[in-house]
């Protein structure tokens, strides 16, 4: 029965036991750790009091050599004489094994033999995980849910043969528990646009073959599908064959889970201590006012044959119309621009439609006075390097009108692409609509992760935060590129959601500056807000004053 609780305890991870992981390696063909591994291993076990550990968990692993069942072999032979070792030594608490499999060599081709050497030997090895005895209210986080794995080669229906066997090896030793179910997660490797129904269709008989494999030796237990999609892998083109089908099976998976009533109520503990509404975005009323540095006001219009502003757009002029300081500005500039089609009369006659919508919405203040300058027909440079959503975005912001509030109608030193004045840090004169940027924060391709650059301002940014405890942000997150749709895809994830976990990922980080949660939301804006410059400065954050 202990032993049979002991897997339960891995297999849900409810945990209720401190952790430490230690890594022991192995020569080439060996089966038992060198002498100064045990020395190594010994100096930090001693560390423990023997009485305060519960058990043990091997995680093996081995290098890639092609021949699993070799490698297997070797592997439980290494786990039972560490095994033995520790016994031998005073420790005696129950072992068990996770066969884990072999570690590929990434970019082999590119090495040297040497380097190759080097990397074989580190992945021979055993990872220690110690189980310590605590109470439970010790626990500060407690994992809810740990999920078992299994997966399928190529396009085969039938699961691994020994991850089968771990899982069911796993489900036995909850037999006797109060499970309410299991829930099988099913994902498939993302073949292209021309494959999803045929993946789907794999990814379901899949799960009936698993649930049947589970119901044949535990009738009794409830089981769950949900089905997660497909997700596409890393790949790269320095990546070998053999790797790019290592990454593909890793996609064709299972993931089941345990559900209990003892993992559930801990759940709803955690979820009583940290409510999710304060991660969830709520809207937030974009502003734009006119002032002396900030004059300006910029429409564009999506396609050529597009008269009228987006909704939009059309809001934020209203809105900045009305609230305008009208002893400072009493005329409204609209500087009218359009796309060069080739074709000059139907440029002129668009035009002049955009600026009779844009005149409408400026009468809505009748105390200003409108002047209207039509501009010659802009011709976007495009380069031979430009994606396509490159080119789209440059000529959008070739049809636009550019909305200039002035004291006398009369406006200097016009170009014809108004640039954007970056503004870097905080102060105590924001308002509401006040935009910060990071100076260098520029986001690595397709990731979502904090690099030293950008951790290093938002120290700074943090900094300021805390001085100025009255404001009030949304975090934006933004890409430069996609292909199709406004989201790109973070690898580190495989999903369609790089903006947003590049906001997530800045509102973590303040979070542990000891920022307020409460002053702060998080969004991703995908392709929607390019700058107009290169392309990599968009891959950025914004900080977006919501309240001061």
């Amino acid at each position: 029965m202990k032993f049979r609780f002991l897997l339960l305890c891995i297999f849900v991870q409810t945990w209720l036991f401190a952790q430490n992981n230690y890594s022991v390696y192995y020569e080439s063909g060996s089966t038992a750790i060198s002498s100064s591994e045990e020395t190594r291993l010994l100096n930090a076990l001693t560390k423990i009091a023997p009485n305060n550990i519960s058990s043990f968990v091997f995680h093996l692993y081995h290098d890639d050599t092609g021949n699993k069942a070799v490698n297997q072999r070797i592997s439980n032979l290494r786990a039972a004489s560490l095994q033995k070792f520790l016994q031998k030594n005073g420790f005696t608490q129950d072992v068990v094994n996770q066969y884990e499999g072999a570690i590929p060599i990434l970019n082999i081709e590119q090495l040297t033999s040497i380097e190759i050497l080097q990397i074989r030997n580190k992945n021979r090895k055993i990872e220690i995980v110690v189980l310590l005895n605590q109470e439970p209210q010790q626990v500060t986080n407690p994992i809810v849910l740990e999920q078992q794995s299994v997966f399928f080669t190529a396009e085969n229906i039938q699961p691994n043969a020994t991850d089968l066997q771990n899982l069911l090896f796993s489900l036995k030793a909850i037999a006797d528990e109060k499970v309410e179910s299991i829930t099988l997660h099913v994902y498939n490797d993302d073949t292209g646009a021309k494959n999803r129904n045929k993946n789907k269709l794999t990814s379901r008989k899949r799960a009936e073959v698993l649930q049947q494999q589970i119901n044949q030796n535990y009738p009794d237990l409830k089981v769950l599908i949900t089905y997660e999609g497909d997700i596409k892998a890393d790949i790269r083109e320095e990546y070998s064959a053999k790797h790019i089908e290592f990454l593909r099976n890793k996609n064709k998976r299972i993931d089941v889970t345990v559900n209990t009533p003892k993992a559930m109520a801990i759940a709803q503990q955690q979820q009583s201590i940290t409510p999710k509404k304060e991660l969830q975005i709520t809207p937030v009323k974009m502003q734009h006012r006119f002032s002396e540095a900030n004059n300006s006001y910029s429409i564009h219009f999506n396609t050529d044959q597009k008269t009228k502003p987006e909704a939009e757009d059309e809001a934020l002029l209203k809105s900045a119309i009305q609230e305008i300081d009208i002893d400072q500005f009493k005329f409204i500039v609209l500087n009218v621009y359009n796309e060069d089609s080739g074709n000059k009369n139907s440029d002129e006659a668009i035009s002049k439609q955009r600026a009779e919508a844009i005149k409408k919405i400026v009468a809505t203040n009748p105390k200003l006075q409108v002047v209207v300058n039509y501009k010659e027909p802009v011709k976007s440079e495009i380069k031979d390097v430009y994606s396509d959503t490159h080119i789209a975005y440059l000529k959008t912001k070739n049809r636009r009108i550019d909305v200039i509030a002035s004291a006398d109608g009369v406006v200097n030193n016009l170009t014809s692409q108004p640039k954007i004045n970056f503004v870097h840090h905080f102060s105590p004169n924001n308002r509401v609509g006040d935009r910060v940027h990071l100076k260098n924060g520029v986001f690595l391709n397709d990731r979502s992760i904090i690099s030293k650059e950008i951790a290093r301002e938002l120290d700074i940014i943090a900094m300021q935060l805390t001085k100025y405890n009255n404001l009030h942000i949304e975090i934006q997150g933004h890409v430069c590129c996609t292909n199709g749709g406004h989201e790109a895809i973070d690898k580190g994830t495989g999903k369609l959601e790089l903006s947003a976990n590049r906001a997530k990922a800045t509102y973590q980080y303040l979070v542990r500056k000891n920022i307020d949660p409460k002053r702060m939301r998080f969004k991703g804006y995908g392709n929607s807000k390019p700058l107009g410059y290169e392309e990599e400065l968009n891959k950025r954050i914004e900080f977006y004053v919501i309240k001061t």
